[in-house]
């Protein structure tokens, strides 16, 4: 049985919110012209230190919302904006990056393989990101993908590797839970 979390306590601790790599235009689109957000899409890196190459020097030009490393979560592209995170997707998730917000744990796991597990820091910075992110738009835990589910062809990606989606999920709705208790004006506080 799952034991919940005292409403008027956070379920973690709040994560640094770091705003200095944001991304250069030529690494995202202005607006999201007439879509409305979809999902959120989870992704995870294939090395460390991904914040420029998720800004300014991947070629093609690749994006994502928002970076979670060792030392906090990036803000790379604001919500307002399609960030470039999905590449080529299954029927049904067409237009995604105009319809997903993007988040990418940072990990050395590559290829497809989780040689190296995700700390609780991980996983708490981004139950917190995305709990905020279900809150502010009203999307259920359904919306939540990992990327390996929708990217076309299947196989293509593996992200995010190792992942534990049943302890994200349980983050994440304590988060969202905390959230719900909490009064409009302690909102900006706590939702990043």
């Amino acid at each position: 049985m799952i034991s919940l979390q005292p409403l008027n306590e956070p379920p973690g601790t709040l994560p640094t919110i770091r705003r200095n790599y944001p991304a250069d235009r030529q690494h995202y689109a202005l607006w999201r012209r007439n879509y409305t957000i979809a999902w959120i899409v989870l992704h995870s890196t294939q090395g460390t230190d991904s914040r420029a190459w998720l800004s300014t020097t991947s070629d093609p030009p690749v994006s994502i919302h928002k970076l979670g490393r060792h030392d906090g979560i990036y803000s790379i592209v604001e919500p307002a904006h399609t960030a470039w995170h999905c590449g080529l997707t299954l029927p049904g998730y067409e237009h995604a990056n105009e319809r997903s917000l993007g988040y990418e744990i940072e990990s050395p796991n590559h290829n497809g393989e989780a040689q190296v597990p995700y700390t609780d820091q991980d996983y708490n910075q981004a139950a917190h990101a995305i709990a905020g992110w279900m809150f502010s738009y009203h999307l259920g835990w359904e919306r939540v993908v990992r990327h390996a589910d929708i990217a076309a062809p299947p196989g293509r990606r593996t992200d995010p590797d190792g992942l534990d989606m049943a302890r994200l999920q349980r983050e994440v709705y304590a988060w969202t839970r905390f959230f719900g208790a909490l009064k409009q004006t302690e909102h900006v506080k706590w939702i990043i």
